[in-house]
């Protein structure tokens, strides 16, 4: 599945991000979240920001 929505991918059990076709990072939501600067982590900030 290729989304742009958190909501669409907050439940995968494996998340790749990807920026113009290269892989940035990937792993399990919770491994990603994990990354104080991780993309994936920026991302979700980005999208629950108020």
């Amino acid at each position: 599945m290729i989304a742009h929505r958190l909501s669409t991918i907050a439940q995968s059990d494996h998340i790749v991000f990807l920026d113009e076709g290269r892989v940035l990072e990937q792993g399990t939501p919770s491994e990603l979240l994990a990354k104080t600067d991780g993309h994936y982590r920026r991302f979700v900030e980005l999208q629950t920001a108020t």
